[in-house]
């Protein structure tokens, strides 16, 4: 699948599910969805997301696994000069999430019940209106504006959550590959 239809994609969803800080039922519903639609119910999918964050610590990417540690990387995403910083790394992040399901991606086989779930919450609209603004009115090759974007939506409380890191794990490795990075 091409590079940048997955991000369009990943960012998406990233945005479409990001509610308040305060609240976190959203985000919540769908890491749950996403789980119990795995044959394993999730184990595989935390044990590779938890096996990246401790790459990513080790390069010293990351300071920890804290949210304030991702907080900072983000912000050190985007402020170098208007530049985006350099974070090269050498890990297989997608190809394992692409083996989680038996080669097939992961990104679209939710469980239609829980999706519909999500969707028909009272904040799904609200939030998805409010997200939906942040997205690039324009095609840009400047990552620092989306990184920027990000870090001015997303808080420390926010990276506590699988689904915040997941989302982020993803878009790393997207630039990543594409030398973004």
């Amino acid at each position: 699948m091409n590079k940048k239809i997955i991000v369009t994609l990943i960012l998406s969803s990233f945005l479409a599910f990001k509610s308040f800080s305060q609240e976190k039922k959203i985000e919540e519903m769908y890491q749950e969805c996403l789980y119990n639609s795995l044959h394993d119910k999730g184990k595989r999918l935390k044990r590779i997301n938890k096996e990246f964050e401790n790459y990513l610590i080790k390069k010293e990417i990351l300071k920890d696994s804290s949210g304030s540690s991702y907080k900072k990387f983000l912000n050190a995403l985007h402020t170098s000069k208007g530049k985006v910083m350099k974070a090269s790394f050498t890990y297989p992040y997608l190809d394992s999430m692409h083996n989680i399901e038996n080669g097939k991606p992961i990104f679209f086989k939710l469980d239609s019940s829980c999706v519909k779930e999500i969707v028909l919450n009272d904040d799904f609209t609200k939030h998805s209106e409010k997200m939906e603004s942040l997205m690039p009115k324009e095609k840009t090759d400047d990552l620092s504006l989306l990184f920027k974007k990000m870090d001015e939506v997303f808080s420390e409380e926010d990276f506590e959550l699988d689904y915040y890191k997941q989302k982020f794990f993803i878009l790393l490795s997207v630039y990543n590959e594409v030398k973004y990075f």
